[in-house]
């Protein structure tokens, strides 16, 4: 008689992350070009025209938090003029691709003659304590990379939960948006796409409070989302989870208030958060305006449909879920009313990155069949895949400026 042995399978939903995981890990290995800075003599390599290695850095502010989380550890203050004039000499303090570079500061002067970042000063906290081990090498750079990955994993992994996302679209959101492009780097967006899809599968009472107040201290723009999210649920009649998100949210507001007073008490001037006059431009940080609605969405540059098209195939089950768009389109319109909607150096529309698993998820419910799904998510994933790989490639581009950016690249390394 033959025994029949039961192989123990993983969930369908695991082989999913696990493909995810081991594709982000490997891919932030490909460092790519450094210019204008110097790779690392000892954690670098050469490969062609690109090198790889240790996990570096790319545009935007990300060699900002790492100049504040390097003050942290290093000095322990949040004074970062020293450590912009180290990295300017060579030194790690702004990352591998900056080091060398006279890299515009983000910070305000005040009195006491302090250059403080006008940046979160818990971004910069959280960074040094996962960083603290390996202060003043150039790990700290990877560390802090690495940390971000680990985030967007788990905000991944918070997405398999939510009813309604199949396990191919939890591969879309993966490998065919900017999502993996900004895993890969030193930003806000993947912990707050991650801290969104947690407002919606976590349940205990405490564990939401501490999402939400995070995310908010990370950066406060994000106090829209369980402001107008607990107001949903308010209203659907989950009174206590509605208090919940959005009283923790206006906590987060009083404590990142509260601490912006006490770090900028010698400042020169009145601003709750301090990010009026950054850089010595004063201007109405938000006003009614019509390029950023339609920037956000159609820029060449910038807009989330030139490099995300599939994800219009959801607007029908994204407006049937009042949890869904509500949250979405206060977020949209707020960044949309700020003078700096494009985000900076990005890939595609870097203010709706933490969205990206609510819009994926109503395609998913759509149950989109068809010859247009599957061209529309190829085109998606074929620009998400050469961000994702070679930022480098993908930074500041448009979809068309990627394709003549590798074929360059292509023709030198042929010719």
């Amino acid at each position: 008689m033959e025994t029949r042995v039961d192989v123990p399978t993983a969930p369908a939903s695991a082989r999913p992350l696990q493909l995810i995981a081991a594709v982000y890990v490997l891919s932030t290995l490909i460092v790519g070009s450094v210019v204008p800075g110097t790779p690392s003599p000892v954690a670098h390599w050469q490969l062609g025209s690109i090198y790889v290695g240790r996990p570096i850095v790319m545009w935007g502010d990300a060699p900002h938090y790492l100049a504040a989380a390097s003050s942290v550890v290093e000095d322990g203050d949040l004074d970062l003029r020293d450590n912009y004039d180290q990295a300017r000499a060579g030194d790690w303090d702004v990352g591998t691709r900056f080091r060398g570079a006279d890299l515009d500061r983000h910070v305000e002067v005040d009195r006491a003659g302090r250059e403080l970042s006008f940046h979160s000063p818990f971004m910069a906290a959280l960074l040094a304590a996962i960083a603290w081990p390996v202060r003043g090498t150039e790990w700290v750079e990877s560390v802090c990379v690495w940390l971000t990955l680990a985030a967007t994993l788990l905000g991944l992994r918070w997405c398999a939960r939510l009813p309604g996302l199949s396990p191919r679209w939890l591969l879309a959101l993966a490998f065919a948006t900017p999502l993996w492009a900004y895993a890969r780097d030193v930003t806000t967006e993947p912990y707050h796409a991650a801290a969104w899809v947690a407002l919606l599968v976590l349940k205990h009472p405490v564990a939401l409070a501490a999402v939400v107040v995070g995310a908010v201290s990370l950066k406060v723009s994000f106090a829209i989302v369980p402001l107008v999210l607990g107001a949903v649920y308010f209203v659907e009649g989950e009174r206590r989870r509605g208090l919940l998100l959005m009283g923790a949210a206006a906590a987060g507001v009083v404590l990142v208030i509260a601490v912006a007073q006490w770090i900028f008490r010698d400042s020169d001037h009145v601003s709750l958060f301090h990010l009026a006059g950054r850089m010595g431009v004063r201007r109405p940080m938000f006003r009614p305006r019509l390029d950023g609605p339609v920037g956000l969405l159609l820029d060449p540059e910038n807009g989330l449909l030139l490099f995300c098209p599939f994800l219009l195939l959801g607007v029908g089950a994204l407006v049937a879920d009042r949890r869904l768009w509500l949250p979405a389109l206060a977020a949209f319109m707020l960044h949309a009313s700020y003078s700096g909607w494009r985000g900076g150096s990005a890939v595609s529309a870097r203010h709706l990155v933490p969205m990206l698993p609510v819009l994926v998820l109503a395609v998913s419910r759509a149950h989109p069949r068809g010859p247009l799904p599957r061209l529309l998510v190829a085109y998606s994933a074929a620009l998400a895949i050469v961000a994702g790989v070679l930022p480098v490639a993908a930074y500041d581009k448009t979809p068309w400026g990627m394709l003549t950016f590798l074929a360059e690249r292509i023709s030198r390394l042929s010719g």
